[in-house]
Formats: C-alpha cells, sequence, structure tokens
C-alpha cells in the first residue's frame, strides 16, 4: 500500500508541475482538486483524477505532440475543431464549384455551397441579410469585367432586382461582404472597375483573374490559394506565389485598400 501510495503521489506531482499548478499537492488549488474515492483507500490522497484534471493533461500532451508536426491550420481541425475557416461557395451555372468543394473540405474548410439559379438568389447569398463567411468564391463564367448569369425566362424577369450578367453598378447595390476575402473564378473579373465594386461593397480583398485562363486553371487558381492559406500563408503570400506559378495563373490579381 506504502508503494502504491508513493506512485501515486510522485504521478500527481508530474501533473502538478506540467499543468504549473504547484498548490495541487497542497489542495489549494483552483477549481478545487476532485477525485472519485476508492473504497479501499485510507492514504492521504487516493483515487483518479477528476475529468477536468485529466482533460487538462490531455490536452497539453495533445499540444505538444501537435508542436511537433508540421505547421499546418489542419492541426486545428486534428485537434477538435471542426474547421479552420469557412467559406461561402457560390455556384453560378458550371462554374467548377463541386470539385471546389471537394478540395476545400480536404483543407478542414467547411463549405457553405449556394447554388444560383437566379439573380435573386445571388443577391440572397451575398447581399449582408445573412452572416457572410470570412471567405467568398463566386464560382462563375466572366467577360468583360461582368460576372456572368443568363437571363431568366420573361415570366420570372419582372420579380428579379435585375436580369442578366451582374457588372460593377449592380455589385454596388445589391452585395454587401463585410471584412470577407472574395475570390471570383470568371475570366475578365480581375478587371479593375468590378475589383473596385467589390472593395466598395466592404470586401476586405478581391483576388480574380485578368483576362481569360484557360477551364481548369479556374479549378486550379482557388485550391492553390487555400493550400497556402492552409499552409498559415497569408492572401498576399498566396496570391504571390500563384502568380508565379505560370503565365496562365499570373493573370490572377489581388486588390485591396
Amino acid at each position: 500500500m506504502a508503494q502504491a501510495v508513493s506512485v501515486r503521489w510522485t504521478l500527481l506531482g508530474q501533473f502538478a508541475q506540467a499543468v504549473g499548478d504547484p498548490d495541487l499537492l497542497t489542495g489549494r488549488s483552483t477549481p478545487p482538486l476532485r477525485f472519485w474515492p476508492q473504497a479501499t483507500g485510507s492514504a492521504p490522497w487516493s483515487g483518479r483524477l477528476s475529468p477536468w484534471h485529466l482533460g487538462r493533461v490531455m490536452r497539453g500532451e495533445e499540444e505538444e505532440w501537435l508542436a511537433t508536426q508540421r505547421p499546418s491550420r489542419v492541426r486545428e481541425v486534428q485537434a477538435g475543431r471542426l474547421a479552420w475557416t469557412e467559406v461561402d461557395l457560390i455556384d453560378i451555372e458550371g462554374g467548377f464549384a463541386r470539385p471546389l468543394r471537394e478540395g476545400l473540405e480536404v483543407f478542414g474548410v467547411h463549405v457553405n455551397y449556394l447554388p444560383v439559379g437566379q439573380p435573386r438568389h445571388l443577391v440572397a447569398a451575398l447581399d449582408g441579410s445573412r452572416p457572410i463567411a470570412p471567405y467568398v468564391i463566386v464560382s462563375c463564367h466572366g467577360d468583360e469585367g461582368r460576372i456572368l448569369l443568363e437571363d431568366v425566362a420573361e415570366e420570372l424577369a419582372r420579380f428579379q432586382p435585375f436580369n442578366g450578367a451582374i457588372g460593377r453598378e449592380r455589385v454596388r447595390e445589391h452585395l454587401h461582404l463585410p471584412g470577407s476575402v472574395t475570390l471570383v473564378t470568371g475570366g475578365d473579373t480581375g478587371e479593375p472597375a468590378l475589383a473596385d465594386a467589390f472593395l466598395d461593397a466592404d470586401a476586405s480583398i478581391y483576388v480574380a483573374p485578368r483576362g481569360a485562363p484557360f477551364g481548369y486553371a479556374s479549378v486550379f487558381a482557388p485550391l492553390f490559394f487555400f493550400y497556402e492559406l492552409t499552409e498559415r500563408r497569408t492572401p498576399m503570400e498566396a496570391v504571390e506565389r500563384l502568380r508565379a506559378h505560370d503565365e496562365e495563373l499570373a493573370m490572377w490579381h489581388l486588390y485591396r485598400r
């Protein structure tokens, strides 16, 4: 019995040192040290660590282990978070959003997949009437500084806030993206006039291509961007590395104020 008590006190002393709480050994710990009593115990301490203290030990061990791993935001998911960030993924008419969604989820990103079939869907997603995610991806086609939306049927058009493509005026009138990093995949959507409109709509950063990258470049670019963010780089660093990859990806530009 004496040997068992000695071992228990040694373990408790090691735990007290690990959590930086020497008062554990005197009973003056805050929150109070709680134990599950054992029927046969008559020594000064007999029992096991409470769930609260045991949890602190396990968290400390996990933090030490994670610190030895390759730095990545994915470590936050490994440590128990459901995701390290959130993205509103706006799918407009075949802009490759579904493979983007699956790729982003591999990086530990929570994706709100929002398909758009009518202009009012886009407005409902991004007018600020619902909480906007820290990151927004508009997966779309573009042309001449506009995000392309097909005209809806005449019987529906009268119920829409607008009909057809969305350019700078409509962005300023209908969208509100407070603080969000916004990435648009459509060709020519990186024109400065459209970028200024998104920044006027309170996006903190706007990323899009000036020019028309070939199709699958518009899938690779957002995935590359979020790979870099997951590697703990800033959006500015991510776009710099993206642009250095090749001539197609050099079309992507970042705008901010």
